[in-house]
């Protein structure tokens, strides 16, 4: 977000040629950006930053993953361009009929963001259907409304029978039913709402008679579930200093769900650890008391 903004300061200073104070505004925000990254984040973790991992490809810390960035293009642009990569940019810009392709220098705020979610190696992050694209949209969205007037002005004869008009929504319908998640799509994303573990209760009845002062790590998918405790940690972090680990298994494996389902395995051999609680995708693990 900071380099988003850093951005602004850069339009404020050589566009809207008000110099000092897009001047401020680019060092400021380049400024807190670099204290989040590389101190008040990792300060707050005990540790470094927790997404250096999603770039481990090019290195191990900030200043290798960004030399090796930029010192291996071939690499760079190969990963950039990956096929997950691709789609994710179809996905981006498809419901607005590619329009936004048209007014490049609206794109160039989102840049950095795009960019480290193309070149990561978490395929969350290369996906329309998470946070991680919140900062990216709304430039996607105002670069399709420039092109739109740009486009109805250069060529009056769409404009004046709704083609362009007509296009778009037909970009949006029809992007909003092949690859969509609300009800109605070819792969709406429901599942959690039509099908809830068949022993949902009895794990909501366990999940609630957990001691308010015991501390837990769980799986990002019970967290809601755990949100009002003081303390919660989201596995794999917190292992070391939880009472009480949590997992909900993911019925279909994905990317996520294989590497906590040997978490989970690992943890029910740990001597340190008794199990608690066990169903199909549910397991509760405790440490035991010296």
């Amino acid at each position: 977000v900071w380099i988003i903004t850093a951005f602004f300061g850069l339009y404020t200073a050589f566009i809207s040629r008000k110099r000092i104070l897009g001047t401020s505004i680019f060092f400021a925000s380049v400024s807190i950006a670099y204290y989040l990254v590389t101190y008040a984040i990792p300060q707050a973790r005990g540790g470094e930053h927790f997404a250096l991992e999603y770039y481990s490809d090019f290195g191990s810390s900030p200043t290798s993953i960004i030399q090796n960035i930029l010192l291996s293009p071939v690499k760079t642009i190969s990963t950039l361009f990956g096929e997950g990569q691709l789609t994710y940019l179809f996905h981006l810009f498809a419901p607005f009929g590619f329009l936004s392709l048209f007014s490049i220098p609206f794109l160039l705020f989102p840049s950095a963001d795009l960019g480290l979610g193309l070149l990561s190696n978490n395929t969350n992050l290369h996906a329309i259907f998470y946070q991680y694209t919140a900062t990216i949209t709304p430039f996607v969205i105002i670069a399709a409304i420039y092109s739109f007037s740009w486009i109805s002005k250069r060529f009056p004869l769409l404009e004046k029978t709704k083609y362009l008009a007509l296009y778009v929504l037909g970009c949006a319908l029809l992007s909003a039913y092949t690859f969509g998640p609300l009800p109605g799509a070819k792969s709406a994303s429901i599942a959690m709402f039509i099908t809830p573990p068949s022993d949902k209760e009895k794990i909501v009845k366990f999940i609630d008679s957990i001691p308010p002062w015991s501390k837990i790590a769980a799986t990002n998918n019970v967290g809601s579930r755990l949100s009002q405790r003081e303390y919660i940690y989201t596995i794999p972090m917190g292992i070391e200093e939880a009472d009480i680990i949590l997992f909900m298994l993911n019925e279909t494996p994905n990317e996520t769900s294989v590497k906590e389902q040997a978490l989970s395995e690992k943890i029910s051999r740990d001597t340190r650890f008794v199990e608690l609680y066990r169903t199909d995708y549910f397991a509760a693990f405790a440490r035991k008391r010296k």
